[in-house]
This record gives structure tokens, C-alpha cells and sequence, in this order.
């Protein structure tokens, strides 16, 4: 008779050796780390100086540098803003995890497009749309109405954006790379990274605000994750 526990131990011990093989390296997870980060800086050195309107460098110029900080302090994102900033964090993060992990970059390359398209540029864009349509209430809205109004119309156009975005990426994914059966269903980590388009929709609603400018500031730090993920992608 078949001894069935005599093979329970190799079977998990080869079930473990191959969920290891599926896991990045600490390598690919510290170069993808940092690969987001310098990506994110970056974009965001890049708006801060299109907004203090310096030239040349920060180092070079000393009077900018009040400027920066004045500048960073009074920021209210924009549609534009968060789309420079996602593509920052994951041009970066894709970077970092390609040069330690070379095997994986079709998979990379996936990812990035689908946070990219799916949870970047189509939610962000609904976003915007959805605020700009709520507006055109702005005459018959006293204030605080209007602000919830807008609040509740950027939260509309994000949902459906991160749908419809999903959608668009997998369709795009499909057409570059001939996967046709392989689907990337939205899952809770397409969601988490949804943070800065909430914030994106805190900032459009109570523009003008210290709550619009305490809002901006997380969103640089949300994309840092999204960057982080595409990084690290192998499967």
C-alpha cells in the first residue's frame, strides 16, 4: 500500500523551494525601492522648479531655495501633477527592479502599463472630468455644498475610471504581447494605490484650502508603492 506521509515531506519541501523561486530577491526589492524613489524626487523636483520658475539649477541659484520651500508648502496638485508623478514613480521602479532582475521584464513591462493606463491615467483623468462637470454648479452652490458636490463627482469618475482603466491596460497588454487568455483582474492592491487620486479628489474639491495642500503632499508618497510593485513584478 501507498505510504502517503512518507511523501508529505518532500512534496512541501518542494512546494516551499518553489514559492521561494516565484519571491524577488532582496536585491530586486531594494534596487525597485530605490529606483520609486529617485523616480518620484525627481518629478517632483521637476514641478517644483516649473512652479518657482528658477533657471538653472537649484544648487546654483541660493535665492530659490525659500522659493522651493514656499513653493512645495503652498502645493495643490493637479490632474497633470499626479500624472507627472506617477510616471516618475514607475518609470523608476520599473528601472530598478530591470537591472537586478532581467528575466522578468516582459511581466514588468505589463505591470507598468497597467498601472500606468488602468490605475494612473484613465482614473485620473475621470477625475478631473467628473470635478469640472460638478463646476458648472458653482453658481447656484453656495461653498461648502459645492466642495462635497465636487467630492462626490471626483469619487464617481475615480471608481469608474479604475474599471474602465483596467479594461484599456488589458486590451493594450493583449495587443503588445498576444496574451489573449492572460487577464489582469483588478485586485485590493489596485485599490490601495488609489490614495493619491483620493487625495487628488480632496485637493480639486477644497482648492484654495489647507486641506487641499495637506492632501497634495501624501500623493507623492502614495505613488511610491505603485513604482515598488512594478519593480518587483515576476508573475
Amino acid at each position: 500500500m501507498l505510504n502517503i506521509q512518507s511523501y508529505l515531506p518532500f512534496v512541501s519541501s518542494h512546494m516551499m523551494k518553489q514559492n521561494k523561486d516565484k519571491r524577488p530577491s532582496n536585491m530586486t526589492r531594494v534596487t525597485s525601492a530605490c529606483g520609486s524613489t529617485l523616480g518620484i524626487s525627481a518629478a517632483l523636483s521637476l514641478l517644483i522648479k516649473h512652479r518657482t520658475n528658477c533657471s538653472g539649477s537649484f544648487l546654483k541659484n541660493a535665492i530659490s531655495v525659500h522659493k522651493i520651500f514656499k513653493t512645495f508648502k503652498d502645493l495643490e496638485c493637479k490632474e497633470k501633477d499626479v500624472l507627472v508623478l506617477a510616471t516618475g514613480a514607475i518609470t523608476g521602479g520599473f528601472l530598478g527592479g530591470s537591472v537586478s532582475d532581467t528575466k522578468h521584464i516582459k511581466q514588468k513591462t505589463k505591470e507598468a502599463v497597467t498601472q500606468l493606463i488602468g490605475n494612473y491615467v484613465v482614473p485620473t483623468l475621470l477625475v478631473g472630468a467628473g470635478v469640472k462637470i460638478a463646476n458648472l454648479l458653482n453658481p447656484i452652490l453656495n461653498a461648502k455644498t459645492l466642495s462635497c458636490v465636487k467630492g462626490f463627482a471626483g469619487l464617481v469618475g475615480l471608481y469608474y475610471g479604475v474599471v474602465f482603466g483596467n479594461k484599456i491596460s488589458n486590451n493594450i497588454n493583449k495587443n503588445i504581447f498576444n496574451d489573449k487568455d492572460k487577464i489582469r483582474k483588478l485586485c485590493w492592491k489596485d485599490w490601495s494605490v488609489q490614495v493619491d487620486n483620493v487625495c487628488l479628489v480632496t485637493s480639486l474639491a477644497t482648492n484654495g484650502t489647507n486641506i487641499a495642500k495637506t492632501a497634495s503632499k501624501v500623493i507623492p508618497a502614495a505613488h511610491l508603492f505603485s513604482g515598488y510593485q512594478i519593480g518587483i513584478k515576476q508573475d
